[in-house]
């Protein structure tokens, strides 16, 4: 009798907080539906065909390269070839993945709102951290994204802070993106158009105010059907699109294209999603520190680099300017072995 009450009081407690919150206690423990997502598993199309990152990266792959002639998005450009992971994947070798030539990765963060919960209700993602870690110590330029579950701008706004909480103390060089994709149980769109529109807005000024970069992900007719508010033409939101086609056939602006969800790469013992950055990169952030011994300012684009010197002492400033990742011209730093002073310059001589 004790153990019942003790449940029923605990159910209880939940839908007082949900109430209270705007939370939604279903949304802890529904799974991801959508055209990927069954229940929370994954669907692999027959249709689709394996591929060896090898492949994707061969100038002569077929059909998966065909978007070199056909895309206009793809002309003329510079492509960066990159995976997206969550804890779908597992534990990865991340110097497997580098070392096979990946160029960068977005990593889930996380699932619907700022649940409090423990073991697999959490929805934080389970990889999130060791995968944001491994991409920091290795180099890897990586952004984010979050699956939505919102259907309202309340739940949008608790996305955001969840996603913000779960940025803490990471600076991503990609964009953070918003995946909408979430179907209800008779796969139908979890919220109207314009409400898509209020959600993104919402999600996407929260996450940009502090100072990230954003976008949207979805797939092709996704976008064309239900993400048709003017909102989504922000030319400041990033757009990711998923087509599984062998070419991407939205007309409109994107940056990233999701190519396939059957990617096979060394240090993943499953399939993973493969993607085609196309153009130069965003900016990345370059930190300035402060040494008030010597009042010297330094300048470095590494987290590591920028944590260890203010764990010794140096202050951090802040970010004093965004710089290209893939311009090309490389920038030299010296340092006067006399006075301690750091030197930046891109001429050699």
């Amino acid at each position: 009798m004790f153990k019942h009450i003790v449940l029923w009081a605990a159910a209880v407690g939940w839908m007082i907080l949900a109430a209270a919150t705007g939370t939604y206690a279903q949304e802890q423990y529904e799974p991801e539906n959508s055209w990927r997502y069954r229940d929370g598993v994954p669907i692999y199309d027959d249709n689709v065909p394996e591929l060896l990152w090898s492949d994707l990266c061969s100038e002569e792959a077929v059909p998966y390269n065909s978007y070199r002639a056909e895309d206009p998005a793809a002309r003329n450009t510079i492509q960066h070839y990159g995976i997206d992971v969550s804890y779908h994947q597992g534990k990865i070798d991340w110097q497997r993945v580098k070392d096979s030539g990946v160029e960068f990765a977005i990593l889930r963060c996380g699932i619907g709102s700022e649940y409090d919960g423990v073991g697999e209700n959490k929805q934080d993602d389970a990889y999130w951290e060791y995968n944001a870690s491994e991409c920091e110590r290795l180099g890897i330029p990586y952004g984010v994204y979050l699956y939505s579950y919102a259907t309202n701008a309340e739940m949008a706004a608790s996305e955001a802070r969840h996603t913000l909480n779960l940025l803490t103390g990471h600076h991503p060089q990609l964009p953070v993106f918003l995946d909408l994709e979430q179907l209800d149980s008779n796969d139908r769109p979890i919220a109207s158009n314009e409400m898509f529109g209020t959600i993104a807005q919402t999600w996407c000024d929260m996450v940009s105010a502090a100072g990230y970069r954003v976008g949207i992900y979805s797939y092709t007719s996704f976008f064309n059907n239900y993400l048709t508010d003017p909102r989504f033409e922000n030319p400041n939101w990033y757009r990711w699109v998923a087509d599984y086609t062998g070419s991407c056939t939205y007309k409109g602006r994107y940056e990233m294209w999701q190519s396939s969800n059957k990617g096979i790469i060394p240090g993943i013992d499953s399939y993973v999603d493969t993607n085609t950055w196309y153009g130069t990169y965003p900016p990345t952030s370059m930190f300035r520190l402060y040494n008030p011994n010597s009042g010297e300012h330094f300048y470095t684009g590494s987290e590591e680099e920028m944590g260890y010197l203010a764990s010794l002492g140096w202050q951090y400033e802040g970010i004093a300017w965004n710089a290209p990742v893939d311009s090309g011209t490389p920038v030299h730093r010296l340092c006067n072995p006399n006075t301690g002073d750091h030197h930046y310059t891109m001429s050699l001589e």
